[in-house]
């Protein structure tokens, strides 16, 4: 529901829209650069997504001391 109504909002609006191949490209830097171009001075800029890497933490019961842990 959530990627249709950005669909919806990007047929709407002509807003950009671009999916990141690395999440190591500066999203800053091609909102701010889609700004200038498009002389942009407020509302939404552009829609940008990508694949973030993240870790879990593991929490493990202690029965011991009976106390969660890292």
């Amino acid at each position: 529901m959530i990627k249709s109504h950005i669909d919806n909002i990007v047929e709407n609006s002509g807003c950009y829209k671009e999916y990141l191949r690395s999440p190591n490209v500066s999203k800053e830097g091609i909102a701010k650069q889609i700004q200038k171009e498009r002389n942009i001075e407020e509302g939404l800029i552009c829609i940008l997504s990508c694949t973030e890497p993240c870790t879990a933490l593991t929490i493990d019961y202690n029965s011991t001391s009976k106390k969660l842990e890292k």
